[in-house]
């Protein structure tokens, strides 16, 4: 990287990109070399140009920013990549780190705090709070933070991730709610979207777990099945993979065969 750090602006509100653009303006150190209003463009203009930064909204007309932030890692991966957003890092902080960003800010930052993140993370520094370097640090409040996302899931997600953790396949899941397959997969992606999973396997082993500890009778807190939520999410990693199922449909596999194959995972 030059002396002068380019930075590409991608935020579909017209006011932020001229505020945003006149701030940096101001700053010897930094020089605006494009600002658009979605991810598409964005990408469009990384085929063409080198930036030493990207500065990004998360929510975009035609992309979510952690799917974009991936997209330009790997389209750019010399850049770096600020997250400067509205939502408030508990949401989305972990996960935009995980993607590739090198900083995370919200919008109700100081101007100045603003131009220091983006210097920071040009420099090939990080620009993260206590609070979030905390929360990438430790796996038990990882698994905390899952279950309390929990609360996000639809009616629908919940009953689907109940059913997975009971044994049945996604093939059993849609022949018992008279789903197609490709809804339950859908369905599978958004659940593990929403609680920071990063794969199937991941998805089974905390749905197995919540079935298992008897928190899909809905109830919260301390309860008869053993603790607190906390506590039975926190032994979610002594499940054994091995754990014999029940699987409710008639595509059920029999029970000899490995969990991994029951699962189809």
């Amino acid at each position: 990287m030059g002396q002068v750090a380019r930075v590409l602006l991608v935020e579909d509100h017209e006011i932020m990109r001229f505020g945003l653009t006149q701030l940096l303006d101001g700053h010897r150190g930094l020089s605006i070399c494009a600002a658009v209003g979605d991810g598409a463009s964005a990408m469009a203009y990384l085929r063409t140009h080198e930036v030493d930064v990207v500065v990004l909204d998360l929510t975009l007309p035609d992309c979510h920013g952690i799917k974009l932030i991936r997209g330009l890692k790997q389209r750019a991966p010399q850049a770096e990549v600020l997250v400067l957003t509205m939502h408030d890092e508990l949401r989305y902080g972990e996960r935009a780190v995980t993607a590739g960003a090198a900083g995370y800010i919200t919008k109700s930052a100081e101007p100045g705090e603003i131009v220091e993140a983006i210097v920071r993370v040009a420099s090939g520094g990080r620009y993260l709070s206590g609070t979030l370097r905390d929360r990438l640090l430790d796996p038990e409040r990882r698994r905390r933070n899952i279950m309390d996302s929990l609360d996000a899931l639809t009616d629908r997600e919940l009953e689907i991730f109940t059913l997975l953790g009971e044994g049945n396949s996604s093939a059993c899941v849609a022949e018992l709610l008279n789903r197609s397959i490709k809804t339950v997969e859908a369905h599978r992606e958004n659940i593990k979207r929403k609680l920071g999973l990063k794969s199937a396997s991941e998805l089974i082993h905390y749905a197995i777990t919540w079935v298992q500890e008897g928190m899909a009778s809905g109830r919260r807190g301390e309860d008869d099945f053993g603790g607190t939520d906390i506590e039975i999410v926190q032994r979610a990693a002594s499940v054994p993979q091995s754990t014999e199922l029940s699987p409710r449909c008639s595509l059920a596999e029999p029970h000899n065969l490995p969990l991994s194959r029951k699962l189809n995972v």
